[in-house]
């Protein structure tokens, strides 16, 4: 355990550390390009300086299934967003996570009342030979979009691997998403197949889907098809033209998926993030470069192995929901939750670690923090000998997150708080299993990623904080974003900040022990409780509120998490009351998600706005923090940052 001089919380024993996939990897390096490896600082510097002996090798150990020239890894261009990983390899994403036709469990569903439902690895081959072809009679071919507005349910793993297995691309989106919501993201798609369900379930409350499903299908002239899951109901109620998925998938009598293999860089997924102005932006991932990152993360940097069973937090339009269902690949058993964390008892996730003898276990910080505050110690009060490995993520895991891990939760584990995201499909930082883990820090780059921190000038921090960039290559870069033709939007960016390395956004910190703790988006997206939301999704649905002039949503750190904190500045001749504040939280609560509600609505005179009239969120972040904005002199009415400094109610 940690004390004030020694902020180590845990280290692999020399046995457990010759036992991690890292090392017998490293090992295998050593053999096949005659290397020393020793430790994980000369395993990451061969990673990055021998990319294409380093990818190459993982494709091996990873067993990865496709067509490939082994002679031609990574053809270089002058841009790395034109770089091509693979060029020759042809492979399918689904053929890849079925590999197993046995009765071990491949999805066990968990629901917050009780419910369990499992699926073998024979079973999910079987209801994915059935999807598929329910979706091939469709017309679906590569290329073709089907989406799904769904809950953590076996069914929206089944459609993604039917979806793959034709070689079409996967789009979903969570269920507590309005229609608005939903249609700013799939309506740009031109969908061919709509997936969803009669409704889900979160702390004993039902919340029903139908009508707000029923709503974005028609609103989506480009569907074929649309199924409903019966996740409420065996019978869930349909609309006209929509179908039962259950009876849909009973009426084949297929039992063998077929495979179409696709070139390493054509599109299998298309994923949301949200920028500060318009609607979500699609960012369109290949189907090769999420398989072989998943493969490195999981087997790498999870340890995970073959039997293992993993459960970890997420809805479906996160992509930590692509991450842990890419377990299959690894031949684990894969977990899903739908409910609340914490209902209807503060441990009931103990429960199911204990029950399905978890040996991956995947909270939130923001769960964390409420274990911490109840008191509450698993360690005491549950059987955990199955548990070896904890990831938490989706916002900054302070070091009393880690203190408590250690404490209440169990002494002999592997724990690490990984950090990327929806970009990259994976992380850029994370922990080695084989060494120690620090508290509050993620203690390494992650393989394969030469990660920097740049000040603003561009110049590499060697302690200290700065912008989050990656000067390496590395597969997973995403191909676009959906209707960027000539990708000037993704270059404009990831690669216009830093010219020849990714700028990411993020801004971290590089402690002196060598290790990375993320401070939070350096730029004015939202990213509250590991959500992340663009500022627009905000704004849009309040312009019609008459009473509203303009708004400011920024971030505001609180606890060891973050908050939404919403300035509005109202129209002359009207005030703020509870009313009005009552009235924005139902707007954004019923045109956006529970997640975009703001912990305070604040009143202000005036918001800081640049020489054109645009607000300056990142001023007013850096003010209701106490800092001097990094770019105050571009503020044309720098007066009103008095507006936001020491407010009291921010201190509640």
């Amino acid at each position: 355990m940690n004390t004030a001089t020694d902020p180590i919380v845990w280290r692999a024993s020399p046995e457990r550390a010759a036992r991690t996939h890292i090392r017998r990897f490293a090992e295998r390096l050593e053999h096949e390009w005659k290397v020393a490896l020793p430790d994980y600082a000369a395993l990451h510097a061969f990673s990055i300086d021998h990319l294409d002996a380093f990818w190459r090798s993982l494709w091996h150990h990873a067993r990865i299934l496709g067509d490939w020239d082994e002679d031609r890894v990574l053809d270089r261009a002058e841009c790395k967003a034109d770089d091509r990983w693979f060029p020759g390899a042809r492979l399918n994403y689904a053929e890849n996570m079925l590999w197993r036709r046995d009765d071990a469990d491949a999805l066990v569903f968990c629901a917050e009342d009780g419910a369990r439902r499992a699926l073998s690895f024979r079973e999910l081959a079987v209801q994915v030979a059935q999807a598929q072809a329910v979706f091939r009679d469709l017309g679906v071919v590569a290329g073709d979009r089907v989406v799904g507005y769904l809950p953590n349910v076996p069914e929206a793993v089944v459609a993604m691997l039917a979806t793959t297995s034709l070689g079409a691309i996967w789009a979903t989106v969570s269920a507590e998403l309005s229609a608005g919501a939903v249609l700013d993201r799939l309506g740009q798609l031109e969908p061919t197949i709509f997936v969803t369900a009669d409704g889900t379930r979160h702390a004993g409350r039902v919340h029903e889907l139908s009508a707000k499903a029923a709503e974005v299908a028609r609103a989506l002239p480009s569907l074929r098809a649309a199924f409903v899951v019966g996740n409420l109901s065996a019978t869930p109620p349909l609309w006209a033209g929509a179908t039962d998925w259950a009876a849909a998938l009973a009426a084949r009598s297929e039992t063998e998926p077929s495979f179409v293999r696709v070139a390493f860089h054509a599109p299998g997924f298309i994923l949301f993030t949200s920028g500060t102005t318009g609607k979500p932006k699609c960012l369109t991932h290949g189907v090769g470069g999420p398989l072989i990152q998943f493969a490195k993360e999981l087997r790498l940097h999870g340890d995970l192995r073959a039997g293992d069973r993993l459960l970890r937090l997420s809805a479906t339009g996160w992509m930590i929901w692509n991450w842990s269902t890419a377990a299959l690949a690894i031949g684990a058993t894969v977990i899903l939750y739908e409910g609340s964390a914490t209902w209807p008892r503060i441990d009931r996730l103990f429960d199911l670690v204990e029950r399905e003898r978890v040996t991956f276990f995947g909270p939130s910080a923001a769960v964390l923090d409420i274990y911490a505050k109840a008191g509450l110690s698993p360690m005491h009060t549950h059987d955990l000998s199955s548990l070896r490995t904890m990831f938490a993520g989706g916002t900054r895991v302070s070091a009393a997150n880690y203190e408590y891990v250690y404490r209440h939760i169990k002494s002999e584990l592997y724990f690490a708080s990984p950090s990327g995201g929806t970009d990259l499909l994976a992380s850029f930082v994370n922990n080695d299993p084989g060494g120690a883990v620090v508290a509050g820090e993620a203690t390494v780059a992650t393989l394969g990623m030469a990660v920097e921190v740049l000040d603003d000038d561009g110049h590499p921090v060697v302690c200290g904080a700065g912008e989050l960039a990656c000067a390496s290559s590395f597969p997973s870069m995403p191909l676009g974003f959906w209707g960027d033709a000539d990708r000037q939007r993704l270059l404009d960016t990831y690669f216009t900040r830093y010219p020849g390395k990714w700028f990411h956004g993020d801004w971290v910190e590089r402690t002196p022990r060598g290790g990375y703790v993320i401070h939070g988006r350096s730029d004015a997206t939202l990213k509250a409780r590991g959500i992340r939301i663009g500022t627009a999704e905000i704004y849009r649905p309040l312009e019609a509120l008459p009473e509203l002039d303009e708004c400011a949503a920024v971030t505001q750190d609180w606890n060891g998490d973050s908050r939404i904190v919403l300035f509005v500045k109202l129209r002359a001749g009207s005030s703020y009351s509870s009313e009005l504040g009552e009235t924005i939280r139902t707007t954004l609560r019923d045109k956006a998600s529970p997640h975009h509600l703001p912990a305070h609505i604040v009143p202000v005179p005036d918001l800081p706005r640049n020489g054109v009239g645009k607000v300056m969120e990142l001023a007013i972040r850096d003010a209701i923090h106490g800092r001097v904005p990094r770019n105050v002199a571009a503020i044309a009415n720098p007066e009103s940052l008095a507006h936001f400094r020491d407010l009291p109610v921010l201190c509640a």
